[in-house]
């Protein structure tokens, strides 16, 4: 009873490699925005010329937390292209002064006890965008395909100054959610 398998069928096509910069596009474009905090210091506060994102104490984190969440939610719900390109999320683009927000990072990195070799290899010539939506909270962070992974957290808009926009006094705030 050895029957015998005649297998007479052959693929009609040949298996294409997709290159990751394709992968990366079609994700950017057309899958909904995947926001990562699994960077360690994406919650470490500090001070680096006219940018602080201290906060006055635990009470005002969790305010500011549960604000991050809801635009967070809100923002996830379109694609990285459209949020970067539509007038309508004017708080979505790349940062203004990428220097400056290297600089953040990097003492950040500093912060956490990470070298400047990590920090190459982590971001390692990434452009740094931000986004941010109906609060005055903006996250800063990289981009790959549809995820937005955050790097530092700017509470008040302190990073594009505003005086209008920023009312409160920064000598009470000495609170980091991380080191405090």
């Amino acid at each position: 009873m050895n029957k015998r398998i005649n297998n007479t069928t052959e693929p009609n096509k040949k298996i294409e490699n997709i290159s990751s910069a394709e992968i990366d596009s079609h994700l950017y474009k057309s899958q909904n925005m995947v926001v990562d905090f699994s960077f360690e210091g994406s919650f470490v506060s500090c001070k680096v010329g006219d940018f602080n994102n201290y906060l006055k104490d635990n009470q005002e984190f969790i305010q500011k937390f549960r604000e991050i969440v809801r635009d967070v939610h809100n923002l996830s719900q379109k694609t990285i292209r459209y949020l970067m390109s539509e007038s309508g999320y004017r708080h979505c683009h790349e940062a203004t002064n990428e220097t400056k927000a290297l600089n953040i990072v990097k003492s950040i990195f500093g912060i956490i006890e990470k070298d400047e070799k990590s920090l190459e290899q982590t971001i390692g010539g990434e452009r740094i965008y931000q986004i941010g939506l109906e609060s005055e909270i903006r996250l800063f962070g990289t981009v790959s395909g549809n995820v937005f992974r955050v790097y530092f957290v700017d509470y008040y808009h302190d990073y594009e100054y505003n005086q209008r926009k920023n009312i409160r006094n920064k000598r009470y705030c000495n609170y980091c959610v991380i080191n405090s």
